[in-house]
Parts: C-alpha cells; structure tokens; sequence
C-alpha cells in the first residue's frame, strides 16, 4: 500500500512507527496489508512519523488501486 515501503526505506518498525506516530501497533499492521483503510488523521500522523508528505502516501496507495 505504500506505508510499508515508506516506513522500510525509513528504517522504522512497526512499533517504532505506532509510537512515533501516537497509533496502536497492530493499527499499522491492519493498514500495511491492506485489512483497513487508514482514515485521514492517521495518514497525516503516520506521514509526519515517518517525515514525508500526506500526500506521497495518498498517492502511492492510488498507484496501488490501479
């Protein structure tokens, strides 16, 4: 989807990530296989988590759709 590739090239876990981005663990794992949609609060937390732009996530997980 896009957050698992991010949050990789970044050198974060799963947890780290959830931490830093104030979300439950298993939340980010749910997101990353896809099993639940991320609603906008928690891509803007994750993306400045992960210190990119609420945007490159939004789009990697259109090129995804596609």
């Amino acid at each position: 989807m896009g957050f698992r590739e991010i949050r990789e090239a970044k050198g974060l876990s799963q947890n780290r990530l959830a931490i830093e981005a104030g979300v439950d663990r298993s939340y980010v794992s749910l997101v990353e296989r896809g099993i639940q949609g991320p609603t906008i609060q928690a891509i803007v937390k994750m993306a400045e988590a992960l210190r990119v732009r609420p945007s490159e996530i939004i789009r990697r997980m259109e090129d995804h759709l596609e």
